[in-house]
């Protein structure tokens, strides 16, 4: 993978970074299924490494990003003294 692509692979540490919130918020999200990542099993262990994929967090900010339904007016300054 080229430097910069969105197929980068992160850590907690480096996803919570990207996304502006705390391990501890983005840990809740992954337990609760509200973010997408990826589960590794870890040989010999019960445990499994969790990590995101780049291209996949911009997507799913996408998804929640909350557009503006209208313009906010300007106001009027001509008239003001």
């Amino acid at each position: 993978m080229a430097p910069g692509s969105d197929d980068v692979v992160m850590n907690y540490r480096e996803a919570a970074t990207f996304l502006g919130i705390s391990e501890r918020t983005l840990e809740r999200y992954v337990r609760e299924s509200r973010v997408p990542h990826v589960r590794f099993p870890q040989r010999g262990e019960r445990r499994t490494v969790v990590r995101f994929l780049r291209s996949q967090l911009l997507q799913w900010l996408k998804q929640r990003t909350v557009r503006a339904a209208h313009a906010v007016p300007q106001p009027n300054l001509e008239g003001a003294a």
